[in-house]
């Protein structure tokens, strides 16, 4: 059951609110008054379409409300129940196409992608969009679309709604498929027709006969390879150990030239520095002693340049702190000079004068206002009582009260004029009060201010004693350390000149052990060269031998590469004749698979057709129970009897029947039905269609349904309606401008309206 939708400026449809109820619901009002939006709106919130969106009669972004003003977005919400569950659908749509949607199941979310949203309410429903639109939503105007299809379309669309379409594809696939398998067994069979099989395996004997000579001679060219290799590796080791010894040799004779070499220059050396004569005990002692003296001069150097240090410090902070006093004692002078102008004993006596001031205009104006108050208040009484005045009660005449009221008149305007005036001279004496002690209390601080300074000048004089005897005491240690800096420059080079002697000496020491060493080297290198015998001749004959015999197993090597080779493509060859006559074999065996799957897909495409025919019989059958149960209720004369639904080869045809005397006047409707007779017809197979399609789903959605009707066929459909079709749908909903269509008993009826001419919105009203 759909209980409830809201729209919110979805069309003409501002802020709309509708909760619908079980059996017939009507919507009534004028043309354009927001009727059959109602229902696109329900159609929507299903499917996220409705036929003029479908058929692109209005675009997305035309649902949105463009007058009297334009508004960003459309939002429909419809709560629904179905199978003991509740359910509520929203889908907003925003200016520039895009779309959001929500899905909840008794409270909960169920989905919030539109497309999942649809997926799941088709689920919930047991119907898609289409079957929704022509078999449950008969669009305005549109009751009769089923006969105005063309014969293919009607048998299509019938098809689709009904199922059967399935099993006319299933049938068209079935044939498609028989075709390309007979296909592919003509092309198969034509392809082995020019094929000779023997010979192909006659190819295939000789290759392999040729393959065993061939593998063979390779046997035979890897053993000559092996045995050749072995020869080749045993000359390589003969000739690398030859080459070594050589090479050892040769290094040996360039080790030794270049030890004589040396020995030479360590000589000289030696002989240079011993012309020198230098006293090694004495010059050790000489740098024990200069380095003694450099240390303590460093040290004493270190001790001045800490204390030097701390007197620049002493010096600094001392310069910061007169800076800093000097600005102290300029800024006291300032403020005294301040405070010469702006005395705080005369200031605060103004401020006190000025306060009492304040104080009683203060008092006057509160004092005029509460007169005021009083006379105003007299005044008032004076209008109102006639006979006694109102102070002293004693009798008035009119002419009296009138002089009275006068009088205070006159009084109310001199007192508004005092508490204006008073009003004004007391803001200016606020005014001077405020700027008074202001300065007051800026004078205060500066008086305070000229205390905390009180001896600054003193401070500065006595930071400035401090500072020069600091300075002084500074330069007395600065020409210390450069004194001693010399003493200790000229003991350093003192030092440095040892030092450089016991270098040479060192040196020395050092020149003739390693000319002792060197000796002993070049005797054991002599020796060792003596005791190898190479001969330079026979290490060119044995490369001149390997190279020879590298040739040879290089030349085998590519007559096996070449003999594998060859090999392999006889190997390939004979894989490719093997695959050939095995492709072959299956293609036949492939054959004859392939008839025996046609002949259980013609079985099967035969099987279709019976049960196709087998199940548009019985759903036809259902279709015509219901119209003849439904017939006599929805048409209201006796010409016509009943209706049915043919199934022919190609359309599905609505009959009516006009008995003759002794047999049926089965006819169809298109041939003699008017329009109002074709109006009713199609009511009846749409509820029947709806009935047989969704039984568990009992709804009818009918836009302007009495198009084409005379009085009697409303009348009727008023009966119909209020009574039998509510017993057979659970909720029948009404789109309509007739306003007979009020008379459906027990219906639901929506008045809607709206002020065209101003581009209104539209109201509800009027349910009943």
């Amino acid at each position: 059951m759909i209980g409830r939708i809201e729209l919110t400026n979805w069309k003409t449809h501002a802020d709309t609110r509708i909760n619908f109820r079980k059996g017939t619901n009507v919507l009534i009002g004028i043309m354009g008054a927001g009727k059959s939006s109602v229902m696109d709106a329900i159609s929507f919130a299903f499917f996220g379409t409705f036929p003029a969106l479908k058929h692109k009669r209005v675009s997305l972004e035309g649902i949105i409300t463009n007058r009297p003003e334009e508004k960003e977005s459309a939002e429909v919400k419809l709560e629904f129940s179905v199978g003991g569950n509740d359910y509520s659908v929203r889908r907003i749509v925003e200016k520039g196409g895009g779309s959001s949607a929500l899905l909840k199941k008794n409270g909960s979310n169920l989905q919030t992608q539109p497309e999942r949203v649809n997926e799941e309410i088709e689920k919930i429903l047991g119907l898609n969009y289409d079957t929704f639109s022509r078999a449950i939503y008969a669009e305005q105007n549109r009751l009769d679309y089923m006969l105005e299809l063309r014969k293919g379309d009607r048998k299509k669309q019938i098809d689709e709604m009904l199922n059967l379409d399935r099993f006319a594809a299933a049938e068209e696939n079935a044939t498609s498929l028989i075709n390309n398998i007979r296909n592919a067994i003509a092309d198969e069979e034509t392809m082995l027709s020019g094929i000779d099989l023997n010979v192909t395996k006659g190819q295939l004997e000789k290759l392999s006969e040729e393959r065993k000579k061939v593998e063979e001679g390779i046997r035979k060219l890897d053993s000559d390879r092996a045995g050749k290799a072995e020869v080749v590796e045993g000359k390589r080791k003969e000739m690398e150990g030859y080459r070594k010894d050589y090479e050892r040799k040769k290094k040996i004779g360039e080790e030794v030239s270049s030890l004589s070499g040396r020995a030479e220059t360590l000589k000289k050396e030696i002989e240079k520095i011993t012309k020198m004569e230098i006293d090694s005990k004495e010059t050790a002692r000489l740098i024990e002693e200069y380095g003694r003296k450099s240390d303590a001069l460093n040290e004493e150097i270190g001790k001045l340049k800490i204390e030097e240090r701390e007197r620049a410090k002493r010096v600094g902070e001392l310069e910061g702190s007169i800076a800093t006093l000097s600005k102290k004692v300029i800024e006291k002078n300032r403020l005294e000079g301040e405070l010469s102008k702006e005395k705080p004993e005369e200031l605060k006596r103004i401020v006190e004068e000025r306060t009492e001031l304040s104080r009683k205009m203060a008092d006057a104006v509160a004092k005029s206002r509460s007169r005021l108050e009083e006379e105003e208040k007299w005044k008032k009484e004076l209008e109102k009582h006639l006979g006694a005045c109102p102070i002293c009660r004693r009798e008035l005449d009119e002419a009296l009260r009138k002089k009275l009221i006068v009088e205070r008149d006159e009084l109310i305007g001199r007192l508004g004029a005092e508490i204006k005036a008073g009003e004004a001279e007391k803001a200016k004496a606020e005014k001077e009060l405020k700027e008074y002690a202001e300065r007051y209390d800026k004078s205060v601080r500066i008086a305070e201010r000229v205390k905390e300074y009180a001896g600054v000048e003193k401070e500065v004089d006595e930071a400035r004693s401090e500072a020069e005897k600091e300075r002084k005491e500074d330069n007395r240690l600065v020409s210390k350390i450069d004194e001693r800096s010399r003493q200790l420059e000229a003991e350093r080079n003192a030092y440095n000149d040892a030092k450089t002697k016991m270098e040479y000496v060192n040196r020395k020491n050092n020149y003739e052990r390693e000319l002792a060493e060197e000796a002993g080297r070049m005797e054991k290198l002599k020796r060792e060269g003596e005791g190898i015998k190479v001969d330079e001749k026979r290490l060119y004959e044995l490369q001149d031998m390997l190279t020879a015999d590298s040739a040879t197993l290089s030349d085998l090597k590519s007559k096996l590469e070449g003999e594998k080779k060859y090999l392999d493509s006889i190997v390939k060859q004979i894989d490719d004749k093997a695959k050939e006559i095995g492709r072959f074999e299956a293609m036949k065996a492939g054959i004859e698979s392939r008839r025996f799957i046609v002949n259980d897909l013609n079985k099967f495409k035969s099987a279709l057709v019976d049960t196709e025919a087998l199940l548009r019989n019985n759903l036809v059958q259902s279709v015509n129970s219901i119209l003849q149960s439904l017939w006599p209720k929805l048409y209201p004369y006796g010409d016509y009897t009943s209706l049915r639904l043919t199934a022919q080869r190609d359309d599905y045809v609505l009959e009516i029947n006009a008995p003759k005397v002794g047999e049926d006047g089965w006819s169809e409707v298109d041939s003699v039905a008017s329009g109002g007779e074709r109006s009713i017809t199609a009511l009846a197979l749409r509820v029947a269609l709806s009935m047989v399609i969704v039984p568990n789903l009992r709804w009818m959605i009918l836009d302007e349904p009495t198009h084409n009707l005379d009085r009697a066929g409303i009348s009727k459909l008023i009966e119909v309606l209020g009574g039998a079709l509510p017993s057979i749908v659970e909720q029948v909903f009404i789109i309509t401008h007739d306003e007979s269509l009020r008379d459906i008993s027990s219906a639901s009826v929506y008045v809607l309206d709206r002020d065209k001419a101003a581009n209104g919105t539209t109201t509800v009203g009027g349910i009943s």
